[in-house]
């Protein structure tokens, strides 16, 4: 009795491995796509068509700040959210405030002795500033990690999530 049940999560087990492996195939392959895309591999959201399947995919970079396994886990984070953020704007929008503040100041400097005027300089600055505030809201599911990679020098991780579009 224990023989069978042991050879039914075996099978059972073993299925689901090879299920696995051939979801993990195809996304080996839409990470190779992605990352030959110099657009996509940037960072940024596209679509992409695999096996007569079209795909929503997202870029997300982390910058790999330091050395180690921390530095790495962190910016893998940073990447995936990125990447996240990225499915968001794109699925369900985003909405934008941008404040622009300009000053301009100008100071005169004048030297006199006994009434008389012996320098005058004068002196402008100009100082601009931008402040941007987004603000996007919704829920992405289904997303599924098409790829993990880390640049040749080793200081950005890339994480790409993708959709499959039905």
């Amino acid at each position: 009795r224990n023989n069978m049940y042991l050879r039914k999560i075996f099978f059972i087990s073993f299925i689901l491995i090879i299920f696995s492996l051939d979801s993990f195939a195809v996304n080996k392959n839409l990470k190779q796509i992605i990352m030959e895309d110099e657009s996509l591999s940037s960072g940024n959201v596209g679509f992409i068509s695999l096996d007569s399947k079209k795909y929503i995919v997202s870029v997300g970079v982390g910058y790999i700040k330091g050395k180690g396994k921390k530095a790495v886990l962190k910016a893998r984070k940073v990447a995936r959210a990125n990447a996240e953020r990225g499915l968001n704007e794109f699925i369900n929008g985003v909405e934008s405030q941008v404040l622009e503040e300009f000053k301009s100041k100008i100071t005169t400097k004048t030297v006199t002795k006994d009434g008389e005027v012996i320098e005058e300089t004068e002196e402008e600055t100009e100082e601009y500033f931008e402040y941007i505030r987004e603000k996007g809201v919704g829920l992405i599911s289904g997303a599924e990690t098409a790829g993990k990679w880390k640049s040749e020098d080793k200081t950005e991780y890339y994480y790409a999530l993708s959709i499959e579009m039905k």
